[in-house]
C-alpha cells in the first residue's frame, strides 16, 4: 500500500443542528473498509473504530448526543466547526487524488429551510460543499440534481 495521505475535510455549514453518527469510506473497488468513525467512545469522538482511519482532527467545538439508538451514539458538530479526516487510501481511478470512495453518514438536521452541507472534499476548504441538503429538504448538489424525496426535521436518515 502507498502511504500517500490525502485528507477530506468534512465542514459544517449548518446554522442549526446536524449530526454525524456513522462515518464509512470505503474503497469501492474490493469494498475495503478503510476508516470508520461511529462516535460512540464519549472519551474520544474522535477515534477511528478500525481500518487505516487516524483520529479525526476537530477544528472547532463537538458534544457526544444520543444517536438513533440507545447503543449507536452520536456527535453535534459546532456552527462553523468541520473535522479534518486523514486516510491512508492510495489514489485510485487514475491521476494523484482518491476519486472512488464511498462515504457513509446517518445524520439527522434540526431544520428545514437552509443549507446543511455534509461533506468538503477540497484539501484547501477554499469553496463551496461537495453535498448539502438543500432548504427545502432534497439532498444533492447542483451539478447532479437534488433526490425527488425530502428529508423532515429531527428524523435520522441514512445517506451513502
Amino acid at each position: 500500500m502507498n502511504l500517500i495521505k490525502q485528507t477530506l475535510f468534512l465542514k459544517n455549514n449548518f446554522r442549526g443542528f446536524f449530526i454525524f453518527s456513522l462515518l464509512l469510506l470505503s474503497q469501492i473497488a474490493n469494498a475495503q473498509r478503510v476508516g470508520w468513525w461511529n462516535f460512540n467512545n464519549i472519551n474520544d469522538l474522535t477515534e477511528a473504530v478500525t481500518g487505516y482511519g487516524l483520529p479525526l482532527q476537530l477544528v472547532g467545538s463537538q458534544q457526544p448526543v444520543d444517536g438513533p439508538s440507545a447503543t449507536d451514539h452520536a456527535v453535534k458538530i459546532g456552527v462553523g466547526s468541520y473535522y479534518k479526516m486523514t486516510h491512508l487510501i492510495d489514489p485510485n481511478g487514475g491521476g494523484s487524488n482518491v476519486n472512488e470512495y464511498t462515504i457513509q453518514i446517518d445524520f439527522k438536521v434540526e431544520s428545514i429551510g437552509q443549507w446543511h452541507s455534509f461533506f468538503q472534499t477540497t484539501p484547501a476548504n477554499d469553496d463551496d460543499g461537495d453535498c448539502f441538503v438543500n432548504p427545502d429538504g432534497t439532498i444533492g448538489v447542483f451539478a447532479t440534481t437534488y433526490s425527488s424525496q425530502q428529508v423532515v426535521a429531527a428524523e435520522w436518515y441514512r445517506f451513502r
